[in-house]
This record gives structure tokens, C-alpha cells and sequence, in this order.
């Protein structure tokens, strides 16, 4: 611009390497590529889902790694094939959503994430979608479900929060006591993750949560899993 106005005289000198090695990371990212499958219902209008698209771009020019983001409909996911669509991505995202059009193919990627071990990454609907896949295949909890979708369920993991003992109001909640995770705060997973914080709360989703009726090793657990 300086150049353009005539002004390089009276501009001050600026240091912009560190800005053109930013730009040659995002061009050519020396660390190769990644692929990451986006499983929802909304892929068709990708701006639905702009922020974690920017959020995963700027993930990749972090490692110094080309993002390649695939999206794909989660009804798509009902062919006998559909494994086949999953297997050769790096990691799968299941995103937020509403309504139970399409969980059911999200509930199978998220099966096949678990089986083959592929990284997964449930955010919203994306995360209460993976409990009822864990509950379901994991603890023999057949027909978990979340109330959302059906209110008749007789496990019943994911409830509406105004439902649940305990629960104060949307938006934060309490999640220092979760039972069933390795122990205590200090020395646990839990505390690696919230770097030891005493006091540690979550929000989960907008009207639904977590069933703490349900803790970890609910049910009967196949040997393996």
C-alpha cells in the first residue's frame, strides 16, 4: 500500500517475516496433509458449519498441515457401504444439530470411529450422539437413547436438562463430581484435562444433557472395549 500511495519514505520499516512465513504455511504447509470427514445435517450449506471449518484450517496452520475437510450427509450414511465411505480419513467430527433427522448415521460413524480407532471429535449433538453410541454397543444399554428423539427409551442417557435431579438452570453446570472417572480430581483424567482446577463446570448442549443417572461402566461392558 505504501508503494502504491508513494509513501515508502515516510513509512516506517516493519518486520514482516514472521507474517510471510504465516502466509507460505498456509500456501505450502511443509508437514503434508491430514483428512478430516465432517459428519452432519446440514453439510449441504457449509456456512451452517464456517466456524469449525475456520477453526480446523487454522488447527492445520498450526502444525504446519494442509486440512483437507470433506463433508458429508449423515443420512448418506444408511447404505450397507458406509464403512467404506469412513475408512480412509485421518478423523471424523460430528458437529451440532437439532432434530433426530440424520442421528442415525451419525451414531454409525461414530461406531466406526470407536471400532477402528479413528480420532473422533463430537461437538454438541456430536458428543451426546457418541454416549448413545457407547451406551448401546459398548454397555449392552440397548435402545439408549436420548429423550430428544425418543421419550419412550428405557435408558435414557441423554435427558432434557430441566428434567434432570440436581440441575440448576441452562448453561453451566456442575461437572466436578462426574462419577465414574478414574478416581478423584487430582491424579485422574479429568484433572489432566481441566489442569487440576478445583471447581471444574461444563455446558454441553443448549436443552440436553448428560444423564447422571448413567455413570461410566453403566451397564454390562463387553470384554475388549
Amino acid at each position: 500500500m505504501c508503494r502504491r500511495l508513494g509513501l515508502e519514505q515516510q513509512a516506517p520499516q516493519v518486520d514482516l517475516s514472521e507474517w510471510r512465513n504465516l502466509v507460505s504455511t498456509i500456501r505450502e504447509p511443509s508437514g503434508g496433509e491430514t483428512s478430516i470427514a465432517i459428519v452432519g445435517k446440514y453439510v449441504e450449506l457449509e456456512d451452517s458449519y464456517k466456524s469449525l471449518r475456520e477453526a480446523l484450517t487454522h488447527g492445520g496452520v498450526a502444525n504446519n498441515l494442509r486440512v483437507d475437510v470433506k463433508w458429508i450427509e449423515s443420512e448418506e450414511l444408511m447404505d450397507d457401504d458406509y464403512e467404506a465411505r469412513l475408512r480412509d480419513f485421518d478423523a471424523i467430527l460430528v458437529p451440532g444439530g437439532f432434530g433426530k433427522r440424520g442421528v442415525a448415521g451419525m451414531i454409525r460413524a461414530i461406531h466406526h470411529a470407536r471400532k477402528t480407532r479413528t480420532p473422533y471429535f463430537g461437538i454438541c449433538l456430536g458428543m451426546q450422539t457418541a454416549c448413545i453410541e457407547y451406551a448401546r454397543n459398548a454397555c449392552d444399554l440397548k435402545d439408549a437413547d436420548s429423550t430428544e428423539f425418543d421419550l419412550e427409551t428405557p435408558h435414557p442417557v441423554i435427558f432434557k436438562l430441566r428434567d434432570l435431579v440436581g440441575c440448576r438452570g441452562i448453561g453451566r453446570h456442575d461437572a466436578s463430581r462426574v462419577r465414574g472417572l478414574a478416581g478423584s480430581r487430582r491424579g485422574s483424567l479429568r484433572g489432566e484435562i481441566y489442569g487440576g482446577a478445583e471447581e471444574i463446570s461444563e455446558r454441553h448442549r443448549h436443552r440436553y444433557e448428560f444423564n447422571p443417572e448413567y455413570p461410566a461402566g453403566a451397564g454390562k461392558r463387553r470384554a475388549g472395549v
